[in-house]
């Protein structure tokens, strides 16, 4: 469902998609419908991180969080980025949570394994072997 010009929500809002502007390379910070109201939030590379509430995780599409955004909340999941047209998308990410995140290049959580997002941490480029491989994560 689209809540913005260039926000995609799904999941009552729990998955978010944004758009860079026209003429933009990265996407702006969430909009107030994407984050379910004028909640106490802040950002890092856009991805919202609330001082108390929901924990978001963030998927971008290009180098320094650059691109579209796939955003996240709530824990545990097991997610397939294909659900989302977000299969084999990922060049950079935030986990701006207290959860933990493993990222697969499967459409399944398992095998083989790409990376592990501890809380609070972040990556402007998964490399070049990992680069466009993701299928799906897990979050606990």
């Amino acid at each position: 469902m689209q809540i913005s010009p260039n926000e995609i929500a799904w999941d009552g809002g729990k998955v978010v998609m944004v758009f860079p502007w026209d003429g933009e390379k990265a996407a702006p910070t969430s909009s107030t419908a994407a984050l379910g109201g004028p909640i106490s939030t802040s950002d890092i590379y856009g991805c919202p991180t609330q001082y108390f509430g929901a924990d978001y995780y963030c998927f971008y599409e290009h180098i320094d969080w650059g691109g579209r955004r796939l955003q996240f909340k709530d824990y545990p999941q097991n997610i397939n980025f294909s659900n989302y047209g977000f299969d084999n998308e990922t060049s950079s990410w935030v986990n701006g949570g207290a959860g933990t995140i493993n990222v697969y290049d499967q459409p399944y959580v398992g095998t083989p394994f790409l990376w592990t997002e501890v809380p609070h941490s972040l990556s402007s480029w998964v490399g070049d072997a990992n680069n466009d491989r993701a299928e799906s994560f897990s979050a606990y």
